[in-house]
């Protein structure tokens, strides 16, 4: 939520905000030494990559000094590509012979992180079990020296993993032979000069009709304890955090099935929690209407999601589309659960979010501190208010004029967007989040989490 002097909420769905931050961010790299990247100048454009999880940059550095490139930087930057653009299997291998090789180099910060970051991949092939007991073995390895207060999230993790073990089937998916259309609404929420914008679809989950919202930041799916207990999940003996500004505990839990255009999920995860910013005049008006939320994880089990804002439906081909000979991947995602894509930002190469759950777009304070001499000298003054779990955070900001962002082959100048100056807002060092502002500019956006890949379409 991003709200101006003037009280007016026109900057991003703050009802959603907290949605965007859900999933702990479990690993943050641990800077690598830098005296390992003196070797050559490919060595230290992976470094870099490396160590400002930047994907596409890590991977062009790859494919142009993989010939030349230190072999623990070799692997690490192997090991992490494979996550980033889902291989989960070469993800655990490259994996494996980082750790093997490496650990002396890496440090045990990294080796525990790298394990973390294959026992999510090991989750993406059903792997729970083989999961929660590497994850719960490298714990109890460095529990010494970390800390338990430090590893609790980690220890949640293990419980989750270890829970799913126990159902099978996670995400298990059926679609149409001609694929899957569902019908959309695009809701508005909130006073005229204050609504914020998402996309809705009806489903049956148990057996009850249920309105979700559809939201392409969202790394886990979501219910309220009131949903939960309606629609008659099972609560798994799990626990999660929801962490944005504050943090707040949930339950994991799981539903039967789900229904929605066709496409039959079972067995499908949530997180059942208390969706509340702790400020009753945006918890009253805004999150109340957040009983159920898809996101990353429908994605990631359909393959293929194409937005047809023209129809109004949400299409899932089947089988996924090929990705184009003259296309590259454009779509990276990580340990955290959410995706990013690779952009323009006036001139600027940068990665960006996605986020159909944010009315409106921004810019972070990563470009900010780029060109933080011209905004200022040249940019008004704004404020940014930001309601997430479980607080406000308000700074200062600028209003950018003219501001052209593309993705792919979709390019679309603002008339005015903002800029926040501070870190914090934005997960993962994205450069900007982009939200409905920006994706009502095309007829179709097409995310594909089979070979990685986001087009913008104007018909």
């Amino acid at each position: 939520m991003y709200e101006r002097k003037n009280e007016t909420y026109d900057k991003t769905n703050e009802a959603m905000t907290i949605i965007r931050n859900l999933t702990m961010s479990f690993i943050a790299f641990f800077c690598l030494n830098g005296n390992i990247f003196a070797q050559s100048e490919y060595d230290v454009r992976v470094g870099d990559a490396l160590n400002g999880s930047m994907p596409f940059e890590l991977r062009d550095a790859y494919e142009a000094g993989k010939d030349s490139l230190n072999p623990m930087l070799k692997c690490f930057a192997e090991a992490m590509l494979a996550d980033w653009f889902n291989r989960p299997q070469e993800a655990c291998t490259a994996i494996d012979n980082l750790v093997n090789n490496h650990q002396g180099e890496i440090g045990i910060g990294n080796v525990f992180g790298m394990l973390y970051v294959k026992a999510t991949n090991m989750g993406k092939l059903g792997r729970y079990d083989e999961a929660a007991k590497m994850l719960d073995g490298v714990l109890q390895s460095v529990a010494p020296q970390l800390g338990d207060s430090i590893l609790a999230p980690y220890y949640e993790k293990v419980d989750e993993y270890r829970e799913l073990a126990k159902i099978g089937g996670i995400n298990a998916i059926a679609i149409p032979e001609q694929g899957a259309r569902i019908p959309f609404k695009t809701d508005t929420i909130g006073p005229k000069d204050k609504a914020v914008e998402r996309i809705t679809i009806d489903a049956e989950i148990n057996g009850e009709r249920q309105a979700v919202v559809f939201d392409t930041g969202a790394g886990v799916n979501v219910v309220s304890e009131k949903a939960a207990e309606k629609l008659g999940l099972r609560l798994l003996d799990a626990r999660s955090r929801a962490q944005g500004f504050g943090v707040q505990h949930g339950r994991k839990a799981v539903a039967d099935k789900m229904k929605t255009g066709g496409i039959t999920l079972r067995n499908v995860p949530f997180l059942v929690m208390n969706i509340s910013s702790g400020v009753d005049s945006i918890d009253n008006t805004y999150m109340r209407h957040l009983d159920v939320i898809i996101g990353v994880e429908f994605m990631h089990a359909a393959k293929e999601v194409q937005i047809d804002f023209k129809k109004k439906e949400l299409f899932v081909p089947q089988p996924p589309s090929a990705i184009g000979h003259d296309e590259e991947q454009n779509l990276a995602g990580g340990s955290n659960g959410t995706y990013c894509a690779q952009a323009d930002i006036n001139g600027t190469a940068a990665h960006v979010g996605l986020d159909t759950g944010a009315s409106h777009s921004m810019i972070g304070s990563r470009y900010f501190a780029l060109h933080k001499d011209s905004i200022e000298a040249g940019c008004e003054a704004d404020t940014l208010r930001q309601a997430g779990a479980g607080g406000v955070r308000i700074e200062k900001a600028y209003k950018l004029k003219d501001f052209t962002v593309t993705v792919g082959s979709g390019a679309y100048t603002f008339p005015e967007v903002s800029v926040a100056t501070e870190a914090g807002g934005l997960e993962d060092g994205k450069f900007a989040n982009l939200g409905m502002d920006y994706f009502r500019q095309f007829d179709k956006v097409i995310f594909n989490t089979k070979d990685m890949f986001v087009r913008m379409r104007r018909e």
